[in-house]
Order: structure tokens, then sequence, then C-alpha cells
């Protein structure tokens, strides 16, 4: 009797797998009584890559890292050498201590000033050209760091976190992953704006509690005199020598970075479907710099003759974009900083961002001066050089 119930139930259960491999515990039933639960383990943070796959600081791209990358034409390397900071050698003293003994390094300041730029030379002065160093992409999840970082070895490894407040979170830069990584004597390289550090350092939060040990590196947004000796004494590269002409009221971090997004977008305006009216202003603005107007005190109404006057075939193809367009969209502020022309000290006077002025120097294509431009520079400035 046993063996015909046997015998039911084995051609009541017709469960099959087919076409490959069912790499977990399978059940088979013919019937269940009352609900079903399936419970399943939480699947392990895999996605990560090796330690062994991660780039080498002595072959690692800085700009990749997030170092702003500065103008660059033919013949000039992607960055220009490094000027020294205020706080390099407490910076220093820092990065050194975390290598030995594990633990978070943050500089703060205010958005360019710098600061990825610093920690960067901290890292590569600090540190062994073989190590290993992670930068992982906004929101990754970072639980399973910790088990791939046991099973390094020897080999030298670097978290680094610039704008660290985009990995804070459940899943991302913890306590207890920071935890684990000062018992693996692994250091953690981070930058942070001062606006975020402050909503993020205070009060009872997880984040809080993260950057709660770790004392911040401060950097000035303006630079001091020693700075500024540093950078005259750099004055053989061509974009350190420039910034010191022409970044005026920028901090020197900003006129670097900032400058080369002007350029960019001041060409590209020259569109008959972008800002031509815009672009045929502050190329005014430009040429008349050249031709000796100073740049914070260009009058309004020269700019707008200029334009008209000077470069007929663009004008013409300038398209439906009227003046007013053409300024509001020349003086609108980039990257909370600048615009390519800002207001002057004096009514109707407009500053044209020096970059510009830089790059038109420095570019072998840069189209010539009109010959009329000359005219009305010596109109606005009597013995302007010719």
């Amino acid at each position: 009797m046993s063996g015909e119930r046997e015998a039911r139930n084995d051609a009541a259960v017709g469960n099959s797998v087919l076409g490959g491999g069912f790499h977990a515990p399978v059940v088979q039933a013919g019937t269940f009584t009352g609900g079903v639960h399936t419970y399943y383990a939480q699947p392990a943070h895999s996605s990560l890559p090796p330690v062994s796959e991660w780039p080498q600081l002595g072959t690692a791209d800085p700009i990749a890292l997030g170092v702003r990358r500065t103008r660059r034409l033919p013949g000039e390397s992607p960055l220009p050498p490094y000027v020294q900071r205020h706080c390099d050698r407490a910076l220093g003293t820092r990065v050194r201590e975390a290598v030995r003994s594990g633990g978070l390094v943050v500089v703060t300041g205010a958005p360019l000033s710098g600061k990825t730029r610093t920690l960067w030379a901290a890292l590569f002065s600090n540190l062994s050209g073989t190590t290993r160093i992670f930068a992982p992409s906004p929101g990754t999840d970072l639980r399973g760091l910790p088990a791939l970082l046991r099973g390094r070895g020897e080999q030298g490894c670097v978290l680094w976190l610039d704008d660290l407040e985009d990995h804070l979170g459940e899943h991302g830069f913890t306590s207890a992953v920071l935890a684990v990584l000062v018992r693996l004597r692994v250091p953690v390289l981070a930058t942070m704006d001062d606006g975020a550090y402050d909503a993020r350092r205070f009060g009872t939060s997880a984040r809080a509690e993260v950057l709660s040990g770790a004392e911040p590196v401060e950097l000035q947004r303006v630079w001091n005199g020693g700075e500024l000796w540093c950078l005259a004494g750099l004055n053989k590269d061509r974009r350190l020598r420039d910034a010191q002409r022409w970044c005026g009221e920028h901090p020197v971090p900003e006129y670097l970075a900032v400058g080369p997004e002007l350029v960019e977008e001041w060409r590209r305006a020259r569109r008959p479907d972008a800002h031509p009216r815009g672009h045929l202003l502050v190329r005014a603005a430009i040429d008349l710099v050249r031709c000796g107007v100073p740049r914070t005190e260009i009058i309004g109404v020269a700019l707008k003759v200029a334009a008209q006057g000077l470069y007929p075939e663009e004008f013409a193809a300038a398209g439906a974009e009227s003046f007013e367009d053409g300024f509001a969209w020349a003086a609108g502020i980039r990257h909370g900083v600048t615009g390519l022309l800002t207001p002057g000290r004096s009514p109707d006077t407009w500053t044209v961002h020096g970059s510009l002025c830089a790059d038109g120097e420095a570019r072998p294509d840069s189209p010539p001066i009109p010959s009329g431009a000359w005219t009305i520079a010596f109109q606005l400035v009597p013995g302007a050089r010719g």
C-alpha cells in the first residue's frame, strides 16, 4: 500500500529544471497546505572592482579623479605646476598619519578654492606610486569594501572621496565602514565645500558621526602673500603667468578652473542658433582690451558700436538676437562666481573676464584685431598702446 502511495506522489510531482543549473536549494512537493513563505539571503556586495584593478597612483589621472582642468593649448601639459598652499605642511602630516594608522582626512574650503588639487598634491607627494587608489562614483554601495580590502595582502591602498557629501549614506561611506578601514590601516582622503561640511558635521545624524572624528584641513579662498610669492616663482608656465596678470578680483584657483569653461562657452556661442550677438559683444571687449583699454571699464555703448562695426559679416549673420539679450547672456553668472562680462565700477561699463583676454593672446589661431578697434581704443583711452 505504501508503495502505491509513493508512486502516486512521484507522478504528481512534475518539477524539472531545463536549460541550465539551479545554484540554490530546490524543494519539490506535490501539495502544500497553508501559505508558502520564501526566505533568501541578502546578496553579497560584489559589484566593487578587485583591488588589483584599481589604478596605481603613479599612473592615475588627476583630472578623472576630480581635479579641474585648466586651459590646454598645443604643447601644454594637462595641468600647470602645483603652487604651494599655506596648509600643505599640516595636510602632509595628516596624510602620513592616515597612511600609518588609517583614518579620514578631509580638506574643506569654498567652491573652486583648489581643494582637490591641494589634496591630490598631498597624496602624490606622501604615498608610493604603486599605491592602489579607489575613487568610487557617487552613490556606490561601499558595504562590501571592508571585505574586499581584508584580502588585499600587503598592497598599499587609499580610498579617494572627492565631494564626500555625495558618498555619505546608509549604503555608502558610514562610520562602520570607516572603523574597519582604520583597523585595516587604509587612509581615506576626501574633500568637501564649506557649506556641505557644515550642513552635515553638526547634530546627531549618522553623517555627523562620520565627520566628528576628523578635524578638517581648511583651505582659504583668497591667497595670502606667501602663496602669491610661490605663484610668482612659477612664471615659466604661461597659464600661471597669465593667472598672475589676469585673475584680477578672482582667486587664482577660481580663475584657472572657470577660465576654460568660459572660453569654450563663448566660442560655441557664435553659432546663429546660439548667442551670436552676445559672442560679438564679448569679442569686441577682448579686442578693445588687447588694444589697451582697461578691461574693468569698457563702456557699454562702445561695445555695441564695436560689435556692429568691426565684424560686419558676423554681425549680418547674427540673426534675431538683440543686444539686450546678448548682454543678458554674457552677464549671466556661471559656476556661482562670474559671467563673461560683469558690470564695471561706473554706470554703463563692463568688465571682461581675464581668462578670455589671456586665451585670445595665447592662441596662435586667434583672429587678428580689426584695425577699427584701435580707433575706438584711442577714443576711449588716449595714448592706448599701438
